[in-house]
């Protein structure tokens, strides 16, 4: 399974996005700078060819593939994916498209990230195609046509860490969406795409409703504490290849660009008048796991720039443009690193989320090329075996000598260093069995590692498989390993067959296997000096033995806070009604500046 591509450098990346565009189409920029930029921009990206509303799924075929993460090809929306790990639910292209949804998972629409309620849903604003993105039905309606900024204490969050609540950042007291980091520069130059591309239109777009943004003019376009926000979440976020690709399959489906993805040197140039080279052109790490050794190494592009770091926490060290280190305590810390030159100075400002613990991947195999190590084959019965080639394992029982029983067994797993495990994987079938024999997802903590596994102890695991003959690629979904005693667990594909010939064999294949799990050796300061219960919970938790306690605050799997409460009393009732089901961090703070860590479920 393939990772998310590292951002290129900044040069690198302007001449792989211009291949796309016609020579010349920024002509008549040179020289210009503020907004008189801004309105050159303008009369280059106006006039776009207009589709309907709609169209825009069928765009998103091309615009918005996931190929970057899973690299799976489906739709990629910013508000359920996750970086790191397994998604919580995928898309299907042109297909899964809402009517009504209860859940996040129901559905996906269209998110309009400028909200089209502040344009009355008018053409041609509310099918373009750079601010109008795939996104969870659930998880558009709980955004609604709140502003983007960063929140203070969440009133919901979602299952990849999107949330709502009141506005931490200066200069705004509403209540704000806040996505993930990945995804903040992406939408930040989606946003300052908007205000110059209608920039004559903008102050009809209802400014006087107190959650729009715009500031009423054709200049700036939005209030100054938006445009802070949306600059520091370009600096924070440079631009990526999927940005680049989805500019270049967004220009050839309506004919005009994002030029702050061509040009991101162009955002500080417009509202801030400072023209320069200079810029940052790494992204920051801002998750950590308590324990585990943090790095990153910064990248900018400027000649004769300086690279500072202004503010960090005393457990990180800044050297040869590296921050590195340790934390020994969860919690959030703010970095600013300062890049200048004799005429410019820039900021990447940033906060890492040091969590008591996280998920980490114990296996992640796409089979390309095929595993080398640690996977092996059994064939109990018939001359047929589990073999890799093409980017997968696959059996094929059609004519055997005998009844197929072959087994593929996962490299060996210490359940004594994880809980929690989940299991994901994709399988592929043809042909039909009449007798139908499933294959069998199973596991044994008695398994020696070789030998018949017949002869061994083993149960079954639940997973979504493909309906027969289908022979198309269907996710598994999370499988839930039981927390197992035992350092010495192999989880394997079994194949039978009820025969060696049409109607009683079946091709099988395996792929995209990945296994992540809650890491305890990972966890060095969690106590249980208070208490809490019920453990597992439904709609509260209570805690006791406080009298000491100044804070409390409760992490989710992803290090993201999603409760606060400062308070002097010795018992708490926390309503956790609106948390998503999984595993919880509760953090407690005494007056001493002593931190414990309590692991909670909400089930």
């Amino acid at each position: 399974m393939k990772k998310i591509l590292l951002s290129l450098l900044i040069s690198i990346l302007i001449t792989q996005s211009y291949t796309q565009a016609q020579k010349g189409y920024y002509d008549g920029t040179e020289g210009l700078t503020g907004y008189e930029l801004k309105t050159a921009l303008y009369n280059i990206i106006k006039g776009h060819n207009t589709h309907s509303y709609d169209d825009l799924y069928d765009g998103y075929e091309t615009t918005d593939v996931d190929n970057y993460y899973e690299n799976d090809g489906t739709v990629l929306d910013m508000y359920s994916e996750n970086p790191t790990g397994v998604d919580p639910y995928n898309w299907t292209h042109n297909a899964d498209h809402c009517g009504n949804y209860s859940n996040e998972g129901d559905c996906f629409n269209r998110e309009h990230l400028f909200p089209q309620g502040f344009f009355n849903s008018a053409s041609p604003m509310v099918s373009d195609i750079h601010f109008v993105v795939p996104s969870d039905g659930k998880v558009n309606g709980m955004r609604n046509n709140y502003p983007f900024g960063e929140v203070g204490s969440a009133s919901w969050t979602s299952l990849n860490g999107s949330k709502r609540g009141s506005c931490s950042s200066p200069g705004y007291s509403g209540t704000v969406f806040e996505p993930i980091d990945e995804f903040k520069g992406d939408i930040a130059r989606m946003m300052l795409y908007f205000v110059t591309r209608y920039q004559t239109q903008l102050s009809g777009f209802d400014p006087s409703d107190g959650n729009n943004p715009l500031d009423g003019s054709s200049t700036r376009g939005y209030e100054q504490w938006h445009i802070d926000l949306l600059l520091k979440w370009h600096d924070q976020d440079p631009v990526s290849q999927r940005e680049i690709d989805r500019n270049n399959a967004a220009y050839g489906y309506q004919n005009n660009r994002n030029p702050y993805i061509d040009h991101p040197e162009w955002v500080h140039c417009v509202w801030e008048g400072i023209c320069t080279d200079m810029f940052f052109t790494s992204s920051p790490v801002t998750d950590i796991v308590v324990g585990h050794n943090y790095s990153y190494a910064v990248e900018y592009t400027g000649e004769g720039a300086t690279l500072t770091c202004e503010e960090k926490p005393s457990w990180l060290t800044f050297s040869s443009n590296t921050l590195s280190g340790t934390p020994t305590t969860i919690g959030d810390y703010d970095v600013s690193l300062k890049l200048t030159d004799s005429e410019t100075t820039l900021y990447q400002n940033y906060t890492i989320s040091v969590s008591a613990a996280g998920f980490v991947t114990i296996i992640d195999e796409d089979m390309e090329p095929c595993p080398t190590t640690g996977f092996s084959t059994y064939n109990v019965a018939s001359n047929k075996d589990w073999t890799c080639a093409d980017g997968y394992y696959y059996i094929n029982a059609y004519e055997g000598d005998v009844a197929s029983n072959d087994w593929l067994l996962l490299p060996s797993i210490n359940f004594n260093t994880y809980e929690d495990v989940v299991l994901s994987f994709d399988t592929w079938t043809q042909y039909e069995d009449t007798d139908a024999p499933r294959l069998k997802l199973r596991y044994s903590t008695d398994y020696p590692g070789s030998g018949n596994p017949e002869s061994y102890t083993w149960a079954n695991l639940s997973f979504t498989a493909p309906s027969a003959n289908s022979q198309t690629w269907t996710s598994s979904g999370n499988v839930n390993m039981p927390n197992l005693s035992s350092d010495n667990v192999y989880i394997a594909y079994n194949y039978t067959s009820s025969g060696t010939g049409g109607g009683t064999s079946t091709v099988w294949r395996v792929d995209n296997i990945l296994m992540k799990g809650y890491n305890v050796s990972s966890v060095s300061n969690i106590i249980n000096e208070v208490s809490l219960y019920p453990n597992p919970a439904n709609n509260s938790i209570t805690i006791e033995n406080l009298m000491q306690i100044s804070n409390i605050s409760i992490y989710n799997t992803l290090g993201q806070k999603v409760y606060e409460d400062n308070f002097s009393k010795n018992k708490i009732i926390i309503d956790i009604s609106n948390l998503n089901n999984g595993l919880y961090f509760l953090k407690t703070s005494d007056i001493n500046g002593k931190t414990n860590v309590n692991r909670f479920i909400k089930k």
